[in-house]
């Protein structure tokens, strides 16, 4: 008979992705449903990546300049954007039409389902 470990470490792993998947779309509807607008402005790249540098102001006056979590390379230096951010901490913010938030986000669900698809399967002989 087979150990179960490796089953169960994949049906461990895809739950993972689900918790992973399930907090980062409530932290998004959260800040849409709570957040501060604001206009922010592309003004670099990290590193040369994907990953825009946003630089926007609060309605307090802070100013922001953070890498946003989520690289787009169809986003130019320059470009404005609509900033979401938590008042109580401006630095928590998303991009308010990024449907590429979406595709990665649906993705990490995909995955975790797969894993616990493949471990079940594997744990049963399916």
């Amino acid at each position: 008979m087979p150990k179960p470990w490796p089953s169960l470490l994949l049906i461990l792993l895809g739950m993972v992705f689900l918790i992973f998947h399930l907090y980062w779309k409530k932290k998004r509807k959260n800040l849409l449903k709570y957040g501060e607008e604001a206009e922010g402005t592309i003004v670099s790249f990290k590193h040369g990546r994907d990953e825009p540098v946003i630089h926007f102001v609060t309605l307090s006056g802070a100013s922001i300049t953070k890498e946003y979590d989520v690289g787009s390379s169809w986003y130019k230096i320059g470009q404005k954007v609509q900033v979401l951010y938590d008042p109580a901490d401006p630095k928590e913010f998303t991009l308010r039409n990024d449907n590429s938030t979406f595709v990665v986000k649906y993705m990490i669900l995909l995955i975790g389902v797969g894993f616990i698809i493949f471990g079940v399967s594997e744990l049963f002989n399916f």
